[in-house]
């Protein structure tokens, strides 16, 4: 096929060639529905989301524009949320360009921000006509800093990484983090966080789980 003889001579990891066959058009790469819909979490994630709470792990689940659908305690401390905002406004890439407490929270700002216009890229190419994906990325355009890094143009879904946070209740640390695609739903992914046991930064997240218990910060959304 001329597009595997592209992605051959272009040297195209699996993630470049999944988005290429995407641009090439829907039959290529079939998307099991269209992801306008607004998406329910089921109750076996919840049960899980509830389990990684009890484990002091933060853990949320988002779909492919980065919409928060469901998050645990840990999750919403981490990120020094307090109020139960209705879950179409739990947006993560609206949090990380919009809200300037991002920039204090994450020590490496411009590498997040690049996973996240990578991944936001990745899902524009799966569902070019989304409106929700397009009016979300219609908004963040109107940022500077986010015109800035969506013009570098990386397509990627990174699966696992570290993130290093300045916390203002539980101080600076870092978390490893995986995202798994949830069984049953492919626009569905779970993002969880975690630190090398006896660790300073395991101690960090186990403080701030505690913390997350006596704010009454929202569980699940």
């Amino acid at each position: 096929m001329v597009l595997d003889s592209i992605a051959r001579a272009l040297r195209l990891n699996q993630t470049e060639r999944d988005h290429l066959f995407a641009l090439a058009g829907p039959i290529l790469v079939p998307v099991r529905r269209h992801a306008g819909a607004w998406q329910r979490v089921s109750p076996l994630t919840y049960e899980l989301l509830d389990a990684l709470e009890r484990a002091d792990i933060p853990a949320c689940v988002f779909n492919h524009c980065l919409d928060i659908l469901a998050a645990n305690r840990p999750f919403w401390a981490l990120h020094m949320r307090q109020d139960a905002r209705p879950a179409r406004d739990n947006s993560l890439p609206r949090f990380f360009f919009l809200d300037p407490d991002s920039r204090r929270l994450y020590l490496d700002w411009e590498h997040v921000a690049t996973d996240v216009t990578a991944m936001l890229h990745f899902a524009l190419g799966r569902h070019p006509d989304d409106p929700r994906l397009n009016e979300l990325i219609g908004e963040l355009l109107e940022n500077e800093d986010f015109r800035r890094v969506w013009a570098a143009h990386h397509v990627y879904e990174r699966a696992s990484g570290t993130i290093a946070f300045h916390h203002p209740i539980v101080g600076d640390f870092s978390i490893n983090y995986q995202l798994l695609r949830l069984p049953g739903d492919p626009e569905q992914f779970l993002f969880a966080c975690t630190a090398a046991q006896g660790s300073l930064s395991a101690s960090a997240l186990k403080r701030l789980a505690k913390w997350a218990g006596t704010r009454g910060h929202p569980s699940h959304n």
